[in-house]
């Protein structure tokens, strides 16, 4: 089974615009359930695509465990075992952030600092 996240171009009221739905264009209920709530809360529209889009990644990395449906979220199929095994994935290890196109060096995050009280 495949997923993708997609943008509903005349979302219902209190429903976000982003959903995650399977090869056939049937929405993942629990999932889309999750965004309408954030949606209601008044979270930005890219928080919501930001959400869906990483919902969608364990969406489709828990869809290749053996004897899950991702159709329904149920607490007998998410064990300590799976959240052990989603950590341990190395999409969750974290590395150090370094200079690049989303962060800027250190001397250009923020103007001079005047020196009020010189020595």
């Amino acid at each position: 089974m495949t997923f993708r996240a997609i943008r509903r171009t005349d979302p219902a009221a209190g429903s976000a615009s982003f959903r995650v739905v399977d090869e056939q264009g049937r929405e993942l209920e629990w999932v889309n359930r999750f965004l309408d709530m954030q949606c209601v809360r008044g979270w930005a529209p890219l928080t919501l695509r930001s959400y869906a889009n990483t919902l969608l990644h364990f969406v489709r990395w828990w869809a290749r465990r053996p004897g899950i449906d991702v159709t329904r979220f149920t607490a007998e199929q998410f064990t300590e075992a799976t959240l052990v095994d989603l950590c341990a994935r190395p999409a969750c290890r974290t590395t150090p952030a370094r200079p690049g196109k989303h962060q800027l060096p250190f001397r250009h995050a923020a103007a001079p600092v005047p020196v009020l009280f010189p020595r």
